[in-house]
């Protein structure tokens, strides 16, 4: 933990956090969105096999299993957060910003590995900041309204992004890429002082790493729907990383790749202003076994009716499935877990249960592209969709805070 004193964030402090924390994940998820969608694209045009495009996934997430704990570690331990991280948003910066004028695999590999500890973990860091930071002393929470300005910035820049790529190469993509981390940077330092260094309250339990770990895992309830959550992530999943070179395949212009991305991110602001509320009416496991039932449609329409519209369609409603899933894992964790452990369960989340799944299904996505086709990677990921109903079905019925997170 910092040695920092603990403060409260006053109700001005917090208003301000808000609002500055609005404008970060413009920048944070418009920089994301201007490039990385576009990778797959550029590795094909440079003679990477679908295997190959594959292993850059799934190795960087191998990568990110191993190293982010660690990583994570060490913000929880640093007294100056807000340095950490600007340093760590640098190495990405310039990570990222390799990539696209390396043609040998395994730089590629490095280089993208790198930046993908590093965004991922920040990600899960500023999610959790801003989720307090959204709090209020009438025990409302305003993070859906926050975040959904990341919502926003990517389906602006993601658009921007499909364009440019067209038109003028990634080069010119890499340059705005630049521009947005340099404004994510700045923007950390007008977010106020208190949010670094406030810790929720103790619960009188003083837990390690692997205390954390037990907790999420003995909680049979939380431990399979997070299962559950992890096995089809929407943006984290073979079928995600092989949808911009299926469409392509089908005859879909890059331009037209954006829309999808931009339309998408753009619809999932309804739900994230509502998520809160019907969460709260239907309930974690109702809310979780319609999006794993929704999924496993949208993936068997995909291999039924094998279209660039179909597939065009079917990536617009991710906009259904990603605010859910982001909402209803942030409100079980910090429902279940002790309010002092949340950062370290998301993370585990996250990171490692997120990363195997990630990593698992892009390894496979890239076999069944190369030996039968992209029609193939949807059928593999309704499959995976039956995966997660099953484990949602196992784990019962209770929605109510475990016992030792009372």
């Amino acid at each position: 933990m910092s040695d920092q004193p603990q403060t409260q964030i006053s109700e001005p402090e917090t208003a301000g956090g808000k609002g500055v924390f609005s404008l970060f994940f413009v920048l944070l998820f418009g920089a994301i969105a201007i490039l990385q969608p576009y990778l797959n694209l550029h590795y094909q045009s440079i003679g990477f096999t679908g295997t190959q495009i594959g292993l850059v996934a799934t190795i960087s997430a191998l990568v990110v299993i191993l190293v982010a704990p660690q990583y994570g570690n060490l913000y929880d331990l640093s007294a100056h957060k807000r340095t950490f991280l600007t340093i760590t948003m640098l190495v990405a910066l310039i990570s990222l910003a390799v990539v696209p004028f390396v043609s040998i695999f395994l730089v590629v590999v490095i280089f993208y590995s790198l930046y993908r500890v590093i965004i991922t973990s920040n990600i899960s860091a500023t999610h959790n900041l801003a989720y307090h930071a959204g709090a209020s002393s009438k025990g409302k929470n305003n993070f859906g309204g926050t975040r959904l300005w990341g919502s926003i910035g990517f389906s602006i820049f993601v658009l921007l992004g499909g364009w440019v790529y067209e038109k003028f190469g990634i080069q010119i993509g890499v340059a705005v890429y630049i521009a947005l981390c340099l404004g994510v940077i700045v923007v950390l330092f007008k977010l106020p002082h208190t949010i670094f260094h406030s810790e929720p309250v103790s619960d009188g339990i003083d837990l390690d790493l692997m205390g954390v770990l037990k907790l999420v895992i003995k909680d049979h309830y939380l431990w399979l729907m997070v299962l559950a959550l992890a096995l089809t992530d929407p943006v984290m999943d073979g079928v995600r990383s092989f949808e911009p070179v299926y469409m392509k395949e089908l005859g879909l212009s890059e331009s037209v790749i954006g829309i999808s991305a931009m339309l998408s991110a753009l619809l999932e602001i309804p739900l994230m202003l509502s998520a809160d509320r019907l969460i709260t009416k239907h309930g974690y496991r109702k809310i979780l076994l319609l999006l794993f039932t929704f999924d496993l449609l949208r993936r068997m329409l995909v291999w039924v009716f094998p279209s660039g519209a179909m597939v065009f369609s079917m990536t617009v409603l991710n906009c259904v499935s990603f605010p859910l899933r982001l909402f209803t894992m942030v409100g079980l964790v910090n429902k279940r877990i002790p309010k002092r452990y949340t950062t370290t369960a998301l993370n585990f989340i996250s990171v490692t249960l997120t990363g195997l799944a990630y990593m698992l299904s892009n390894v496979v996505a890239g076999v069944v592209y190369d030996r039968f086709g992209g029609q193939q990677v949807f059928l593999m990921g309704a499959i995976l969709c039956v995966g997660s109903l099953v484990l949602a079905l196992a784990a019962g019925k209770s929605d109510g805070p475990a016992a030792q997170a009372e």
